[in-house]
């Protein structure tokens, strides 16, 4: 990827870039696995199966 073409924040950066990209990715991971407390005994069940047996703290 041609780094001069990105705005201001993220030119000559790619370390930043990298980051960035990778927080995106932990985040989206963490929130989605965060509900898993709240299937509690259902949790190995399919998706389809699976309802929130109660609100997750997360």
């Amino acid at each position: 990827m041609d780094l001069e073409i990105l705005p201001v924040p993220f030119k000559y950066n790619g370390n930043w870039i990298q980051m960035v990209v990778d927080l995106i990715n932990r985040y989206t991971m963490f929130g989605y696995y965060s509900e898993c407390a709240g299937y509690d005994t259902i949790r190995l069940l399919t998706s389809e199966e699976r309802v929130l047996q109660y609100t997750p703290i997360s």
